[in-house]
């Protein structure tokens, strides 16, 4: 499931915002046909993930 949240400059994520994300990097990124796993290339362009 995804979720979007829209923070404007300056804004600061609430408390539940910062908990879902905290608890979304706990789990694999799972790739699919809509979401095909990333070439080592694109990888760089999202150096987060790494």
């Amino acid at each position: 499931m995804t979720k979007t949240f829209i923070i404007d400059k300056g804004q600061k994520p609430t408390e539940e915002q910062l908990r879902e994300v905290i608890e979304a990097k706990k789990h694999p990124i799972v790739s699919d046909e809509d979401a095909p796993e990333l070439s080592p290339a694109m990888y760089k362009a999202f150096p987060f993930l790494q």
